[in-house]
Formats: structure tokens, C-alpha cells, sequence
């Protein structure tokens, strides 16, 4: 699953801008076992990739900063399916 959000603006007074971006991307693997027959739970792990980026620019500083991070995704949750 992977995700990203970006977006910019500017400041009030001085009306100088930033922009900043978030993403995010996970793999792994998941698991469902079965209680009832209309309840399911899972369980997942797998790895995850995450960055993110601000640019600000301004009279007093112009600043880059770009971070980025791998780690550790767990999931766990219910599925559930009723039948008529």
C-alpha cells in the first residue's frame, strides 16, 4: 500500500511559501483465521517506508529538509460477512 500527500501555501504578512510532502509505502504479508463463520481475524507484518519533504523559503532562512525512515508495520483487525 503506498500513499502520499502533498501541498503548499504561503504566509500571511510576508507571504513567503512552503511547501511540504509526506508518502508513505508498506509491504508485508497477512494472515486470517476464521472463529466463527461470520468472523475473521487478521494479523500482518511487513516493512514500511516513510518520507517526508519541507521546503520553506523566506527572507530569514530558506531551509530544505528532506527526512526519510524505515521500519516495522503491524495490522491486526476483524473481518466480518453477513449473509441474507
Amino acid at each position: 500500500m503506498k500513499s502520499y500527500w502533498n501541498t503548499q501555501g504561503r504566509s500571511t504578512c510576508l507571504h513567503d511559501s512552503t511547501k511540504m510532502g509526506m508518502g508513505s509505502f508498506q509491504i508485508g504479508v497477512q494472515r486470517s483465521f476464521c472463529f466463527m463463520q461470520c468472523l475473521e481475524f487478521y494479523g500482518g507484518l511487513g516493512v514500511s517506508y516513510n518520507l517526508l519533504r519541507i521546503h520553506d523559503h523566506s527572507e530569514v532562512v530558506e531551509e530544505r529538509l528532506n527526512k526519510n525512515a524505515l521500519g516495522l508495520a503491524v495490522q491486526t483487525g476483524f473481518y466480518t460477512n453477513y449473509q441474507k
